[in-house]
């Protein structure tokens, strides 16, 4: 298999709570991640204007990715990473 492997992600509160805000998510994998913009899609990972890349251990603040300072939850994500045979146990949380 070559190319990109797609995420996708809801982020709640416990409980699924709706009642706070996401700020910023952090990459926690060992690789690259293409977030994936909206108006996009995970077939489109290979495409600079679809996907903002945020490399191991960075942050993308929604103000970045999304237009505005802070999202509602739930918030759905999808990203990418360029597939390298392994499957990381996780790519993204907080």
């Amino acid at each position: 298999m070559e190319g990109f492997a797609p995420y996708s992600n809801t982020f709640t509160l416990y409980g699924n709570d709706s009642t706070g805000h996401m700020l910023a998510i952090q990459n926690f994998s060992t690789t690259t991640l293409a977030f994936v913009r909206p108006g996009h899609s995970t077939s489109e990972c290979g495409v600079a204007s679809a996907v903002m890349l945020v490399a191991p251990g960075d942050y993308v603040d929604m103000k970045a990715l999304y237009g505005v300072p802070k999202t509602g939850l739930p918030l759905g994500i999808l990203a990418c990473r360029q597939y390298d045979g392994t499957i990381p146990a996780s790519v993204f949380s907080r």
